[in-house]
């Protein structure tokens, strides 16, 4: 799946990403600060708010369980 990450503050730049099999993703380079997690408009998912925090080396979010139709 194709995952797109936006800057809070700075809407212009963003990151596309594409998970593997099992949903599992990197985005290296995140400065400390807020993003946007956007999925595709066909899994019909809202964008997802997340930050960054000074220090910190990976982001955990919560599992997203997406039904195939």
């Amino acid at each position: 799946m194709s995952i797109d990450i936006y800057d809070e503050h700075n809407p212009s730049y963003s990151e596309s990403v594409i998970s593997g099999e099992e949903g599992l993703f990197l985005c290296d380079g995140l400065y400390p600060g807020g993003y946007f997690l956007d999925l595709p408009a066909s899994v019909d998912t809202p964008k997802t708010y997340f930050t960054v925090k000074r220090g910190q080396s990976s982001v955990t979010m919560a599992n997203l369980v997406f039904r195939k139709e």
